[in-house]
C-alpha cells in the first residue's frame, strides 16, 4: 500500500519494522534532489499513524491529514519553515522546538514525526542540540532526517540514525508511472523518463509544471555555453556561478549534475554507445566534442566535475573551486568551433 515508485527493497525493511512495531526512532533517507526521499519519508509518517488495516492505507483520516500537511503530530523542519525566509540555514531555535514538541504526548495520532529537509542546512548548535535530541529519544517519536549531502552531517548523527541511500529509480518504470499515474503520453513519458536520470521527484514535478523542463534547458544553454568559451569567458561563468552558491544552492548542484551528465554523453558518444547518451537533443554539440577531443581528456572532465561537487560539499570556498574547475576542463580546439560557425552562417555571408 506503499504509494512509493521504485526503492522497494527500502519500502519493504521500513514496512516488515512497521507491522513488527520495531520502527527505529531515527532515519537517514540519503540521495540527490527529487530522488523520493520527501515521498518515502511521509509514507513512513503515515505506516506509523495509520488507522487501516494496510499500513499506510492512504485512506484513513490519518493518512489524508498527514499527507495533505495538516496532521498535529506530523511536522517538517526546514529552512524557512518557521517563518525566517531570509534564513540560510536551519536554527538552534527550530530544533528547540522541535526538541518542546517532542516531549509532548501525539496530539491526534499514535506517533510524533519530525521530517528534517536538507539537514545539511543545520548550522553547528542546531546540529549538535538535535544529536543530543537522538541521544535520548522520547518514546512514540519518530525522526527522520533527508539529505543529498550526509558528508556535511556531523558522524555522531548519522551513527544513531537507521540509514537508508535511495538510488536512482529505473527510466521504464519511471516511464510507466507518468503514463499511468499523470496521463504522460508514451513519447514525452520516456523523455521526461531519461531526462530525469532516475529522480522520480523530477519527472513527475516536470509532467505537472513545464518550467521545470524549461529551466533544465536553460541550464544546459549555460553549459554549452562554458564548453565552448575561452579562459576569460570560463572565469566569468564560473564566478557568476559561484555568486549564487549561497542563495541557490539547489540550482547549483543541479548546474553541475547536468554537466556531468553532459561529459557522460560525450564519453559514451567516443565509446560508440550513442543509444545510451540522455541529451540526445544536444547531438550535434556533443559529436564535435566527442570528435575535437581525446579519451583521456574527456574522462578528465567527468572526473573534474565530481571532484567540484564533492569540494563544494565540504564546503570548500565556492568560487575557487568552481573556477578551478572551469579552468581544468578541457578547451575544444578552435577549428572544431570555427567550422561550426561557418556551417551555420548563411550563405554568401562572412
Amino acid at each position: 500500500m506503499w504509494n512509493v515508485i521504485g526503492h522497494e527493497r527500502i519500502v519493504e525493511a521500513l514496512a516488515h519494522s512497521v507491522r513488527e512495531g520495531k520502527a527505529s526512532h531515527a532515519y537517514l533517507f540519503t540521495g540527490p534532489q527529487g530522488i523520493g526521499k520527501m515521498t518515502l519519508a511521509m509514507q513512513l509518517a503515515c505506516a506509523l499513524n495509520c488507522v487501516g488495516e494496510e499500513k499506510p492505507c492512504g485512506a484513513c483520516a490519518q493518512c489524508t491529514r498527514i499527507l495533505a500537511r495538516k496532521h498535529a503530530d506530523v511536522q517538517v523542519v526546514a529552512v524557512g519553515s518557521d517563518g525566517e525566509e531570509t534564513h540560510k540555514e536551519i536554527s538552534i531555535k527550530q530544533i528547540e522546538a522541535l526538541q518542546e514538541m517532542a516531549n509532548l504526548a501525539p496530539f491526534e495520532g499514535t506517533h510524533k514525526v519530525f521530517i528534517i529537509e536538507n539537514a545539511e542546512l543545520l548550522n553547528v548548535n542546531a546540529a549538535n542540540r538535535l544529536l543530543k535530541t537522538l541521544e535520548e529519544p522520547a518514546e512514540r517519536v519518530c525522526i527522520i532526517v533527508l539529505s543529498r549531502e550526509p558528508a556535511k552531517l556531523l558522524p555522531t548523527v548519522v551513527s544513531r540514525c537507521r540509514v537508508y541511500d535511495l538510488r536512482p529509480v529505473p527510466e521504464k518504470m519511471i516511464a510507466e508511472a507518468l503514463m499511468k499515474k499523470h496521463a504522460i503520453d508514451k513519447e514525452k513519458a520516456r523523455d521526461l523518463a531519461r531526462l530525469s536520470e532516475g529522480r522520480i521527484g523530477w519527472a513527475i514535478a516536470a509532467a505537472q509544471n513545464p518550467a521545470v523542463e524549461e529551466t533544465r534547458r536553460d541550464l544546459v544553454d549555460e553549459i554549452v555555453e562554458l564548453v565552448e568559451a575561452g579562459y576569460v569567458e570560463r572565469l566569468y561563468l564560473a564566478g557568476r556561478v559561484a555568486q549564487d552558491f549561497s542563495r541557490k544552492r539547489e540550482e547549483v548542484y543541479d548546474y553541475l549534475g547536468l554537466m556531468r551528465q553532459f561529459w557522460r554523453d560525450v564519453l559514451l558518444l567516443k565509446g560508440g554507445q550513442p543509444g545510451a547518451i540522455v541529451n540526445a537533443d544536444r547531438r550535434d554539440m556533443l559529436d564535435r566534442v566527442a570528435g575535437a577531443l581525446a579519451l583521456p581528456e574527456i574522462a578528465g572532465a567527468v572526473r573534474e566535475v565530481e571532484s567540484a561537487m564533492a569540494r563544494l560539499q565540504l564546503n570548500a570556498n565556492a568560487r575557487l573551486t568552481l573556477e578551478t574547475f572551469a579552468l581544468n576542463l578541457p578547451l575544444i580546439p578552435a577549428p572544431a568551433v570555427a567550422q561550426e560557425a561557418t556551417a551555420e552562417s548563411p550563405a554568401g555571408q562572412d
